[in-house]
């Protein structure tokens, strides 16, 4: 993943729009929603993980600074 950390916020924009468009191309509308509702399930998902994630890490962090 370390290639899309990389990217300046208008390349990931751009990237979005080329894979949005291939896909899109010559789909119907009801293909094109169960693929949209998809990604964006996923992406929800994605979110959560790092969401708590993010708060278990700091959680330890701050046991760890309490202990010491």
């Amino acid at each position: 993943m370390y290639c899309l950390e990389s990217m300046s916020p208008c390349d990931l924009v751009i990237l979005a729009l080329l894979l949005a468009l291939a896909v899109c191309d010559n789909q119907d509308a009801n293909t094109l929603n169960v693929l949209g509702n998809f990604i964006v399930a996923v992406g929800s998902l994605v979110l959560i993980w790092a969401a708590q994630k993010e708060y278990l890490d700091s959680r330890k962090e701050s046991n760890r600074t309490a202990c010491c």
